[in-house]
């Protein structure tokens, strides 16, 4: 069983990205060495990987991205998506001045993970925080064929002092030119909402994002809002931390976190 699993020596589970795939859950998980104060409090998470098709047993696998690069201050939370035969492993990297940007690795099979030129593809546009953007998660519009890609992020400057945290909204047709649009939405809370989460269950689209840790939801008939905010919209307590959710068989959906130890 992963429940409870911790990694040996001074490294802890961070943010999960599980994703499903032709009867597979793959978890893909930050590697956070010594609480995120590994490289000067640059955090140098990378992301590890152990699967399974019963969630009874696991199987871990080798780093799936890792730090390859001195400017790499960190690998940073993403999700992967799969197209054509390639898995897409979109992440954001924390650079040593402390800027986020938006990067991309392939593969064949979903365990060995190859980084893609120019890395980083895409950095903050002009209104946007250096600081906030990262979280990617690509989803496609079935209707349209474009894909959808939601970014974690701040607009500067904002009206409401501190509460322009916001998903970045950018649109692809093809995974390789991106097109910025405005924000998919803005909560309104106090700091970015962080590892977005989206998806179509049971004629409802729920969209899935984090504030202080904590799994918020909120829910609409149509692909792109507007959006109902539920009477209670969390999905679990405090010590769950960032829940993200994937399917699984038998019409089951999975949500995922990590749980604090300080």
């Amino acid at each position: 069983m992963v429940q409870y699993y911790r990694p040996g020596g001074p490294f802890f589970v961070g943010d999960c990205m599980p994703f499903f795939h032709e009867g597979t859950l793959h978890l893909y998980y930050l590697l956070d060495e010594n609480h995120h104060q590994a490289k000067g409090g640059l955090g140098a998470h990378q992301w590890a990987h152990a699967s399974t098709t019963d969630l009874v047993h696991w199987e871990h696998h080798p780093l799936a991205i890792g730090i390859t690069e001195e400017r790499e201050g960190s690998i940073c939370t993403g999700s992967t998506f799969f197209h054509d035969g390639i898995f897409y492993g979109y992440y954001a990297t924390r650079m040593l001045d402390r800027t986020q940007h938006l990067s991309l690795a392939t593969s064949r099979d979903g365990i060995h993970f190859e980084k893609q030129s120019p890395n980083p593809f895409a950095s903050p546009p002009p209104g946007y925080s250096p600081y906030d953007y990262r979280d990617p998660f690509v989803f496609r519009d079935e209707e349209s064929g474009h894909f959808h890609l939601l970014v974690t992020a701040s607009l500067e400057p904002y009206a409401l002092q501190g509460r322009g945290g916001c998903l970045a909204h950018l649109v692809s047709p093809d995974l390789a030119r991106w097109e910025v649009r405005e924000p998919f939405i803005i909560p309104g809370y106090r700091g970015a909402p962080e590892c977005p989460d989206y998806f179509r269950w049971h004629d409802w689209y729920y969209l899935v994002f984090s504030h202080a840790g904590v799994a918020r939801y909120r829910m609409s008939r149509q692909p792109y809002g507007p959006w109902v905010r539920p009477a209670v919209d969390t999905f679990d307590g405090t010590m769950a931390r960032v829940i993200k959710t994937a399917a699984f068989c038998g019409d089951r959906r999975i949500g995922v976190a990590f749980l604090g130890t300080r």
